[in-house]
């Protein structure tokens, strides 16, 4: 059972470094933060950036506000990644913990 156990969480825990490679690539729609588990902020900051550019090709600049955020938001997850995979594989490991009882 205990192996089990393992093997359910390792299947499911969160790596640290696949989340650095999605911040790197695709950190601007918050796919780093759908992939630790964060879909809300991960919707919030895909929405930002669909807002964003929509506004700087439709009304031709007008979205770089929303930009400049979204791209401080950015570089402060990749401060928070860490914490933020911790956080998830705590939740998968309780989550078996309780379907385990």
């Amino acid at each position: 059972m205990e192996q089990s156990n393992s093997l359910l969480y390792d299947a499911g825990k969160r790596s640290i470094t696949a989340t650095y490679v999605l911040w790197f690539f695709f950190g601007w729609v918050g796919a780093h933060r759908f992939y630790a588990g964060y879909k809300l902020s991960g919707a919030l900051m895909l929405a930002l950036a669909c807002f964003g550019w929509y506004r700087v090709i439709a009304v031709e600049g007008a979205g770089f506000l929303a930009l400049i955020f979204l791209g401080i938001w950015v570089l402060i997850d990749a401060a928070l990644i860490p914490s933020m995979v911790r956080t998830s594989n705590l939740k998968t490991a309780a989550g078996i913990r309780s379907r385990a009882r």
